[in-house]
């Protein structure tokens, strides 16, 4: 019996200590993990940036993006993407560029830079440090709570939200 009350307060202190550390793991490990090719911009510079000035990309898959995303982020995808979705844009446009956590976003932004585009930024933790931090994410104009994690593995560093996997609708992404 002491036995059991003790593995059990052991194994109620290792939890609490692994959700108070939980912020702190996310942070090392994106720094282990990602390129850092480009210029990172952490979810406070995004909410000081207008909004207006500014592209906001996303470069997860279509079904990610159908669950939800950033309001006013276009899809670009990131298997499937292409310069030309956004050869419309000036060279010296302001573009943010946003995934799960910031690592596809970051290989896209390097694409980006290379054609010659002067002003890109990675949203450095993507859409995981945005609605971790407390911020909203859109389903069709609409706030909605459900995020798409990625994969349950990747799923452990989103800690707010409601994980939604798959897409909500059936439609083919844009090309």
């Amino acid at each position: 019996m002491l036995f059991f009350r003790w593995f059990l307060v052991s194994l109620i202190v290792l939890i609490i200590g692994m959700l108070m550390l939980k912020p702190l793991l996310f942070f090392l490990y994106l720094h282990l993990i990602l390129p850092d090719q480009m210029p990172n911009l952490k979810v406070n510079g995004l909410l000081e940036m207008d909004r207006n000035a500014i592209v906001l990309l996303d470069t997860r898959a279509y079904e990610e993006y159908q669950v939800s995303h950033i309001k006013d982020a276009r899809w670009v995808g990131f298997d499937d993407f292409d310069l030309e979705k956004v050869e419309s844009l000036p060279k010296d446009t302001t573009i943010v560029l946003y995934c799960s956590v910031g690592y596809r976003s970051d290989l896209i932004g390097q694409k980006l830079a290379d054609a010659g585009y002067q002003h890109v930024y990675n949203l450095w933790g993507g859409i995981f440090a945005w609605v971790n931090r407390g911020q909203p994410v859109y389903l069709n104009g609409a706030p909605t709570d459900q995020v798409h994690p990625y994969s349950p593995g990747w799923g452990f560093w989103l800690s707010k939200g409601e994980k939604a996997y798959g897409s909500i609708s059936q439609k083919k992404a844009p090309h």
